[in-house]
Parts: structure tokens; C-alpha cells; sequence
């Protein structure tokens, strides 16, 4: 008696698994690129090669872009990006996987600065002038804090203080003039100023 034959039995292609996904840098700026990279790649039970696919949201509105890279000029202070990515066998799709990025504000830049006047004399009033401004790539509105050195020393003077007045002003000292650009959570770096040497007073 022959044993009756089984009928062939197709298998069919599975999806791949979702892979895990993350957006570098994880703390970015305004101009920074933002790359989604695969952290755990995804995994298809046929062995068939895979590729992936991204899309990106800024806000929670779809943003158009489709590769894995977003340009810095399109990365501003606020703005919320999430990666969408999926594996593709070239047929079937995993489930999505996301990850999610919140760019963080940005410090200013440091103005250029002077001491006044360039050549002083004891009884002179001191003056430390922004000559150049500082920026601030999120374009936020910038303040400044000033610091003065006599001596090689901080003194302790406000940080509203832009002039030294002439009386503590005596021959001999050596001054200097710092200013630290705010923009209103961050400082930027300090500035300094060229060392003047105080001459002594003129004759009257």
C-alpha cells in the first residue's frame, strides 16, 4: 500500500522585527545636525537583507524629510524632532520604532571690548565699552555683566558697573575690563580687554 504524499506547503515571507533607534547628538543646538542612527538593528527570520526607511516630525507635524540626517540650518532652539524609522525586507515592513530629541538653548558668543580712555591718568574715570557685540545663534536679545581687574585681581564691583570712578583711579595701577554676554539663562564666555597702565596725574 502506498502511503499517501503530503501537499506541498508554501511559507510565506515575514516581517522583519523592529529595530530601536536613537537621534545623536542627544542634547543638540540650534545648527546641529541631527543624525537617527540604528541602536539595535532589526532582526528578519527569513535571513533576507534589510534596509531602512526614516521620516521626520518636528513638532508633531510631519517635516517632509525622508533620509536619516537632518540639516543643521533646519535645527532651531525649541523645536522638537522625532525619528520615525521602519525595516524593510523589500516587501514587508516591521512595526515603527521612534526616537525623539528636544534642542536645547544655545550660550552667546563673546563681545570684543575696551578699556577707556586707552592711556589714563590717575583721577580719570575708567570706562569699559562693548565694541563689538555678541551673538546669539537662537537669536535670543543679549545682556551684558562686566567685571574690572586692578592689578591682576576681580574687584567687587556690581555687574551693572561699566565705569570705575576717577577717585579710585591712582597711578601706577594696572586695569583691566571684562564683559559676559546673557541671554537671559546662559552666559557666554568673558571678554577681556588690553591691560592700561595708569599714568600719573598732570600737573596742574
Amino acid at each position: 500500500v502506498e502511503s499517501p504524499l503530503s501537499k506541498p506547503v508554501r511559507i510565506g515571507n515575514s516581517p522583519p522585527s523592529a529595530p530601536e533607534v536613537a537621534v545623536e547628538p542627544p542634547e543638540p543646538r540650534t545648527g546641529t545636525p541631527l543624525r537617527c542612527g540604528v541602536a539595535r538593528p532589526a532582526v528578519d527570520p527569513d535571513g533576507d537583507p534589510i534596509t531602512y526607511g526614516y521620516r521626520w516630525r518636528v513638532g508633531g507635524k510631519p517635516d517632509g524629510l525622508k533620509g536619516a540626517v537632518v540639516p543643521g540650518t533646519k535645527v532651531r532652539k525649541g523645536s522638537v524632532w522625532t525619528c520615525r524609522a521602519v525595516a524593510t525586507d523589500g516587501s514587508l515592513e516591521s512595526e515603527p520604532a521612534t526616537a525623539q530629541v528636544e534642542v536645547a538653548n544655545s550660550p552667546p558668543g563673546s563681545p570684543e571690548v575696551n578699556l577707556l580712555p586707552l592711556a589714563p591718568k590717575a583721577g580719570d574715570e575708567l570706562r569699559c565699552e562693548v565694541v563689538r557685540a555678541a551673538k546669539d545663534v537662537d537669536g535670543d536679545p543679549v545682556t551684558y555683566e562686566f567685571r574690572w581687574y586692578l592689578d591682576g585681581k576681580l574687584q567687587p564691583f556690581a555687574p551693572t558697573s561699566v565705569a570705575v570712578k576717577g577717585r579710585l583711579v591712582k597711578s601706577g595701577q594696572r586695569w583691566v575690563c571684562g564683559a559676559v554676554a546673557l541671554d537671559g539663562a546662559l552666559r557666554g564666555r568673558e571678554a577681556r580687554s588690553r591691560e592700561v597702565k595708569v599714568a600719573p596725574a598732570e600737573p596742574p
